[in-house]
């Protein structure tokens, strides 16, 4: 596979369209040609639809996905366990994209071997068994699995504790036990992030609109224009300080829209050492697993 798959490239579709368009206006009448102009619109609109869908290329250099998007003006690149993915704006032509890649290919490269000498993602992933250690706030505790009467989750006596009634024991112990794992993180991610966001808004003389908590699988945070805050509950594995960065940086966008000098220095007056926070993050963020 040496090209994109199931794209036609914005600049060909545009030339088809000069094509359609150059000759026919001298012979119809314009009531004709508005309603070609008007045909050869949507034809191009429904040929370069599919330009907005995740697109896998391969490269000499390495493969990446290019997501295409009218909203987007400029090209960035992202590196990540999952690998590599180009965003781009609709209109850029591939070759203009080609240069991209190219000119980020020793950075990109650095990446995709730091991530290689990582532990396998699946060597990480919970299996919800007696003394199975879970991080909260930067601590490891023994996962420690007990009948009742009623299903609950406590941190207690150095160890997460989760109750199991009797009818749960006989199901599918192990999906319940991450449900309700899952459910008391959300629950304290809510009772952390909430208070913690509406303190640093009003240092800013800022509002918070909503705050709510999702697990995503690329965002730690997001802030939307509204004014609405949005977290991923993961985030309660990590250590108080990284938590305070994490939510100093969402909070920085209600003033700043963007990634500027004047957004980093916003975030430093919430958090003095957010590089070493965001650095952690970045560290050790894959390990964050519930």
């Amino acid at each position: 596979m040496n090209s994109i798959l199931h794209s036609t490239p914005m600049g060909d579709c545009r030339a088809k369209t000069n094509r359609l368009a150059l000759n026919p206006v001298k012979y119809i009448p314009r009531r004709s040609v508005l309603a070609l102009h008007r045909f050869i619109a949507r034809s191009n609109r429904l040929s370069c639809s599919d330009l907005r869908k995740r697109l896998w290329v391969a490269s000499p250099m390495f493969d990446y996905q290019l997501i295409r998007s009218k909203r987007r003006k400029t090209l960035a690149i992202k590196v990540s366990p999952q690998g590599v993915e180009v965003r781009a704006p609709s209109w850029t032509s591939t070759a203009e994209i080609s240069r991209f890649v190219a000119h980020k290919r020793s950075w990109v490269e650095h990446h995709l071997q730091r991530f290689a000498s990582l532990p396998d993602r699946l060597a990480l992933e919970k299996q919800y068994v007696e003394g199975e250690l879970f991080q909260y706030l930067g601590q490891n505790y023994p996962l420690q699995v007990r009948p009742g009467k009623r299903h609950a989750v406590v941190l207690e006596d150095g160890c997460l504790q989760v109750t199991l009634s009797q009818r749960q024991q006989t199901a599918s112990p192990t999906q319940v036990i991450q449900r309700q794992l899952e459910h008391w993180y959300r629950q304290q991610a809510l009772a952390w992030l909430t208070p913690l966001s509406h303190q640093l808004a009003a240092q800013l003389a800022r509002r918070v609109g909503s705050i709510k908590v999702r697990r995503t699988r690329s965002k730690w945070g997001h802030c939307t224009s509204k004014g609405d805050l949005q977290y991923n509950w993961l985030i309660m594995a990590a250590p108080p300080a990284v938590i305070h960065y994490l939510v100093a940086h969402e909070v920085s966008h209600l003033v700043h829209h963007n990634h500027s000098p004047a957004f980093w220095q916003q975030v430093g007056q919430l958090c003095p050492d957010w590089q070493q926070q965001r650095d952690w993050l970045k560290a050790h963020g894959y390990q964050l697993q519930v």
